[in-house]
């Protein structure tokens, strides 16, 4: 099983939308369970070490080692941003904001301040108009900085979902790559990496944080 497949499992066992959860993982470390950022968030789901020690909402605390192991990130994910949909009332763009930027940030209700890293998390993994009608956006320009990776890769994604041969997914997903910009296609800051390319697929093309 590559890591789409075992994001898509998990986020069903959560209750969570699989194919928002996919773009949110796509997000956070193109499916990178290695990826550590400037910030100190690190694994697939992007996780800081003070929330790996006390995410509170009942979840499992885990140690700053297992964020970079891909089934414990991936479910430690999961199982926040199921508990930030739960303290949103199932309202996608606060969890997803809140998951990015922390849940104190983002109010239940109304229009929440503007933060444009927020603003583009949300914006990239459901629409600009999500992340309009979410933040005051005030004078900023309106619409959304769409990351290109995210919005060329997304029927991509759709496709692979359809897919059961990992041949076939890895195929497609080369085919749409050599489409898009050779800036894009052609990712500069992924590592040489060895086993893992046979178990995720989507770390052979370079398929961003709770708090980050």
């Amino acid at each position: 099983m590559n890591y789409l497949e075992m994001a898509q499992d998990i986020a069903k066992e959560y209750g969570i939308d699989p194919d928002i959860f996919t773009r949110q993982i796509q997000m956070e470390s193109r499916f990178d369970p290695d990826a550590v950022s400037d910030k100190g968030a690190a694994g697939i789901a992007q996780i800081m070490p003070d929330t790996a020690k006390k995410p509170g909402f009942g979840i499992a605390a885990i140690s700053l080692e297992d964020r970079f192991d891909p089934e414990t990130g991936l479910r430690f994910g999961a199982q926040y941003m199921k508990a930030m949909l739960d303290k949103y009332d199932g309202d996608y763009a606060r969890a997803l904001a809140a998951y990015n930027r922390g849940p104190g940030k983002i109010p239940l209700t109304g229009k929440a301040e503007f933060n444009e890293e927020s603003y583009d998390y949300v914006g990239n993994i459901m629409d600009p108009t999500a992340a309009m009608n979410l933040f005051n956006v005030g004078d900023y320009p309106v619409g959304v900085n769409v990351r290109d990776d995210v919005q060329s890769l997304e029927p991509t994604i759709m496709e692979l979902l359809e897919e059961q041969d990992a041949s076939s997914q890895l195929t497609s997903l080369l085919r749409a790559y050599t489409m898009l910009e050779p800036e894009v296609s052609e990712p500069k800051s992924l590592p040489t990496l060895g086993s893992r390319e046979e178990i995720n697929p989507l770390r052979r093309v370079g398929i961003g944080s709770i708090f980050e």
